[in-house]
């Protein structure tokens, strides 16, 4: 299984929002996990933003609202007006973001705008981010333009007098059509000043034949036009030049908004989600009042307290055991979640997280593959992370081999905790098989699980329905993660059976085989 999956990370990613073009291309590699000077650079880029975002609210509004408008640059070669368009928004913008800084964030940024006089050069019709050349790139764009005008306004005139014209003689209006649909009537008009077709059986298509010295008055200022167009080409070619040669310094500046824009986004999800910087280093995995921020929020919409983990894990292979509903699941997932986002570089859901950082990070769980049970699935992805695994490596596993028999499941676990004792690998296995004979390298844990006298003691005992009795034993189990003898078996199963209202046969009959399987286990 991805590990990115098994940790749930879309479920905590949906609080991270970047706003710019660059930023969220960026983002789309954010989890490319395996690189440690990276992960580190961010965090501290991160950490730059969470203090910029708690000091400086204003001008943290304002950057904000520029990265918004940041576009992604075109590619290197600029053919026209639009990609001129997108550079001048993405300069202004960029300008604006780094006008919000001070030296100190530029520098961790590596933030370093020297654009001005490109910027000031596509700013010459006016300082927003819209893009127009203006007679100001060439004065000879004055001279043609101005012509241009004083065409249009005679071709206005003497077409309002001939129109006008038209109107006495005939009672047709062209000053807002170019062609009139009239019926028979007009069939037989002979006016040198409209021309008439048919239309179809009935009705006829009149238009206006404009005299001379109007065609050559639009001829004349066609070639204005044109030469008008041909000047702003070359505005347009000089301009295009100008940013190819600044090509490099502006693609180092899109890096740059991505870093911050990624900063900002995680640094603002982080505030919202109450996360903390990590701490990567170091040769153990160590959390205090670690959490996973979706199932936190679903269980205080139930008013159901949630047991942050805590705990220093002081050996490499971690087995993890309990009861159903335990938390088990909850616990080595939550690890997994704080692993992934540290080292991206972002904050992580725990007051303390402190762990190495592993150069390959790897879930084992069922893949769906063709022709292939359950269990060869589960162990041809085994086969998958052993061929490609990089150490130090970080491997979970939501209850090895669960689909086979539990001996041959227990022969198989207790063989794989041995092989990987032997090597630079973090191993955390959640399972229900006891009797385990793992390596004096592991660490056999539990979780507390449910307390029958607790439940007892308390009004939920006599809840109604599934749902209210579910809710009830969730507020009675004790997600606490404790160290436990190696072939501690859990109790709670038969318990949380009870509680949810199993006939008292089967789980009479179900004591019955326990009693019976212990004794011969002491024998």
């Amino acid at each position: 299984m991805n590990i990115l999956l098994f940790a749930d990370i879309e479920k905590i990613m949906a609080g991270f929002r970047p706003l710019s073009g660059p930023g969220k291309l960026e983002s789309e590699k954010i989890f490319e996990l395996y690189d440690e000077k990276r992960s580190k650079e961010r965090l501290e880029h991160v950490k730059a933003a969470f203090s910029f975002l708690r000091n400086k609210k204003i001008l943290s509004d304002k950057i904000k609202y520029h990265l918004k408008r940041v576009p992604i640059l075109p590619d290197c070669r600029f053919s026209g007006r639009e990609e001129i368009f997108i550079v001048k928004k993405f300069l202004n913008n960029v300008k604006a973001v780094h006008s919000c800084m001070e030296n100190r964030e530029r520098k961790i940024f590596d933030f370093h705008f020297e654009m001005q006089d490109l910027l000031e050069r596509l700013s010459l019709d006016s300082k927003s981010d819209e893009f127009y050349i203006s007679d100001a790139y060439n004065p000879a764009l004055a001279v043609i333009r101005k012509k241009i005008a004083e065409m249009e306004r005679k071709e206005a005139a003497l077409k309002k007098a001939f129109f006008e014209k038209i109107l006495a003689e005939s009672g047709l209006d062209f000053r807002k059509d170019d062609f009139i649909i009239v019926g028979p009537e007009f069939r037989e008009k002979k006016l040198e000043s409209i021309s008439i077709e048919p239309h179809d059986n009935y009705s006829f298509i009149v238009k206006p034949v404009l005299p001379r010295g109007i065609i050559d008055l639009l001829f004349e200022k066609e070639k204005a036009v044109k030469e008008e167009k041909e000047i702003e080409n070359a505005v347009v070619s000089e301009i295009s030049s100008e940013i190819e040669k600044k090509y490099r310094e502006m693609k180092a500046l899109e890096k740059a908004i991505a870093r911050i824009d990624i900063a900002f986004a995680a640094a603002q999800m982080a505030a919202e989600m109450g996360l903390n910087p990590p701490q990567l280093g170091g040769g153990k995995i160590e959390c205090e009042g670690a959490f996973l921020p979706v199932l936190k929020k679903e269980l205080a919409e139930m008013k159901i307290d949630y047991t942050p983990l805590s705990f220093s894990f002081d050996r490499k292979i971690n087995v993890i055991t309990g009861s159903n509903m335990g938390g088990k699941t909850v616990a080595i997932k939550t690890i997994a979640l704080c692993q992934v986002l540290a080292q991206a570089g972002f904050f992580v859901p725990a007051k303390k997280y402190k762990a190495p950082f592993f150069s390959s990070i790897f879930c084992l769980g069922e893949k769906e593959q063709a022709g292939l049970s359950s269990f060869a699935a589960e162990i041809n992805d085994l086969i998958s992370v052993l061929s490609h695994s990089k150490q130090p490596c970080l491997i979970f596993s939501d209850e090895f081999a669960r689909t086979t028999d539990s001996l041959q499941a227990s022969a198989l676990l207790s063989s794989l905790i041995d092989f990987f004792s032997s090597r630079n690998v973090y191993f955390f296995v959640v399972t229900h098989l006891s009797g385990l004979a793992g390596s004096s390298m592991a660490d056999f844990l539990s979780m507390k699980g449910f307390s029958g006298s607790l439940y007892k003691k308390g009004a939920h005992n006599n809840a109604e329905t599934q749902a209210d009795k579910i809710k009830a034993i969730n507020r009675h189990m004790r997600y606490e993660l404790v160290r436990s003898p190696q072939k501690r078996e859990s109790g709670d199963a038969l318990a949380v059976a009870e509680m949810l209202g199993l006939p008292k046969e089967i789980l009479s009959s179900a004591v019955k085989y326990l009693e019976k399987y212990r004794q011969k286990e002491t024998i």
